[in-house]
């Protein structure tokens, strides 16, 4: 992520401020500090611009420019009785709140501040606000990641549920293709990256080199639940159409055939949002999480909201190793079935 992106890309201010974990360290570097109303920091128009060594008319002009996403990071107006019993607080500087006769105030909470930063293209100290947030981000998510993104999508407690689904899921795809179609060893990886294409844009070998990965690492190990099974559920309806027309031509099924069961299953109304929700998730959690774009599926791209930050760098999110021992029991049942 670079620092210009913050000027251009909603999408990108809102994944630095849904990260909670990583404004609360932000909020640590900021050397300017307002006051405190109903339990929030909030800082005044006029405090906003000297931080940023401009005037206040640059801020105000900035909030009617982008009033909405302001106001969705704690931007607020104060007017009537309450601005005038906070004109009255011990501590408040009343030359911050535009005197006593103002009628009505802006006041910027700590995320719609850094807002501000992000916004702003006229200020030195805007430019070195936003590079510090972005070396936060990156060491934050690291740091709770365990130091190693690659395999964060194993932080999140649905993982393991569908990466074993997905072994046996698999293992009818590989057998359907050994059984019914007629093609050399390679149908295995050709047939696998047919399905990433359909789902994400990427065969093995581009979503390897995107994510950088080592040539022994195995890519589904990589991938979020929402893949998983939607990957899952393409296998599982190639296999079933496989077998069916096996049986329906008495032979085993040629590679245009095959391709026509793709093409089959993929059009299937039901694939279509799973194929949405595994498109979306990957764009925007590896933008947000691992800092990479997939240039086939970038339109999918939304902000990342707070629950998935949650997720996947909260205190309920685990390392794979205490996930295994965690779901055991819940392994074994399904073992049993």
């Amino acid at each position: 992520m670079e620092s210009d992106k913050l000027n251009t890309s909603a999408i990108e201010r809102n994944n630095v401020l849904n990260n909670k974990f990583a404004v609360k360290e932000i909020q640590k570097v900021i050397p300017v500090r307002g006051f405190t109303l109903d339990g929030e920091q909030y800082l005044t128009t006029k405090q906003v611009a000297d931080y940023f060594e401009i005037n206040t008319r640059t801020i105000e002009r900035l909030v009617d420019e982008h009033n909405e996403e302001l106001k969705n990071n704690g931007y607020l107006v104060l007017a009537g009785e309450r601005l005038q019993h906070l004109k009255k607080v011990p501590d408040i500087n009343v030359g911050n709140l535009g005197g006593i006769y103002t009628p009505k105030i802006g006041l910027f909470s700590v995320k719609a501040f850094l807002n501000v930063a992000m916004l702003l293209s006229g200020s030195k100290k805007a430019k070195e606000l936003r590079g510090a947030m972005l070396d936060i981000v990156i060491d934050v998510v690291n740091k709770r990641a365990g130091g190693n993104v690659k395999f964060i999508n194993q932080r999140d407690d649905t993982y393991i549920i569908a990466a074993y689904y997905n072994e046996g899921y698999h293992k009818d795809f590989i057998d359907a293709l050994t059984n019914y179609v007629d093609a050399g060893r390679a149908k295995y990886p050709n047939y696998t990256d047919k399905i990433y294409k359909e789902i994400f844009c990427e065969n093995t070998n581009e979503y390897k080199r995107i994510l950088d990965l080592a040539k022994n690492d195995k890519a589904r190990e990589t991938m979020y639940s929402e893949v998983i099974t939607t990957i899952s559920s393409f296998e599982i309806g190639i296999a079933d159409k496989l077998g069916e027309y096996f049986k329906k031509y008495n032979r085993k099924l040629t590679r245009d055939e095959v391709d026509q069961v793709f093409d089959e299953v993929a059009k299937m109304p039901t694939m279509k949002p799973m194929i949405d929700m595994a498109r979306m998730k990957m764009a925007s959690l590896d933008r947000a999480l691992r800092n990479v774009e997939h240039p086939g599926i970038a339109r999918y791209e939304l902000p990342v909201n707070q629950a998935d930050f949650e997720r996947f760098l909260g205190e309920k999110s685990r390392e794979l190793s205490r996930r295994i021992e965690e779901n055991q029991d819940v392994l074994k049942r399904l073992k049993e079935k």
